[in-house]
């Protein structure tokens, strides 16, 4: 029950995050969610494992949100639907290789060290991705949304291009 609300509720809590904000909140809660994963598995009480367990699905809901998103808002929406199929089958996919990798690492080691690490491994990834982030994509990304709200008001040469120029 704790894992479905959590995600409900991290989509609830995205719809609310300025388009602005989108790609940052987008990050954060990448981290938030690695953060929360390493302390689930180090968390010596249930009651608090429990609580880990809601924050880093919160997250999780977050980037669901965000991530459908930011793809349905740079995809034109003559290809939206082919893309959107195959971003959802990629996503299933690696959801599936991620279990195995998950198995093949318990081979060899404890659930806690792999959790652990797969914890550390997300805020690791979030944080290069911040890092090396692109100025030039975050104003393409907020263009193309505004584009697409806002029609008459677009700056932009074609209200689907994104910050791919897609």
């Amino acid at each position: 029950m704790t894992d479905g609300s959590a995600v409900i509720l991290g989509t609830v809590l995205a719809a609310r995050i300025a388009v602005r904000r989108h790609l940052s909140a987008y990050t954060a809660a990448y981290v938030f969610q690695g953060l929360a994963r390493g302390a689930f598995f180090l968390a010596g009480h249930p009651v608090v494992a429990v609580a880990l367990l809601g924050v880093m699905r919160l997250a999780s809901g977050v980037v669901i949100a965000l991530d459908t998103t930011i793809l349905l808002a740079t995809v034109p929406a003559a290809v939206r639907g082919r893309v959107s199929s195959l971003h959802m089958t990629t996503y299933g996919a690696m959801a599936r290789v991620s279990l195995a990798l998950f198995a093949a690492l318990l081979l060899v080691s404890d659930v806690r060290t792999v959790g652990v690490c797969t914890g550390a491994a997300s805020v690791a990834l979030g944080a290069l991705w911040w890092h090396r982030r692109d100025p030039e994509a975050f104003r393409g990304y907020r263009a193309a949304v505004t584009a697409r709200r806002h029609p008459a008001d677009a700056t932009t040469p074609a209200a689907g291009s994104g910050p791919s120029g897609v």
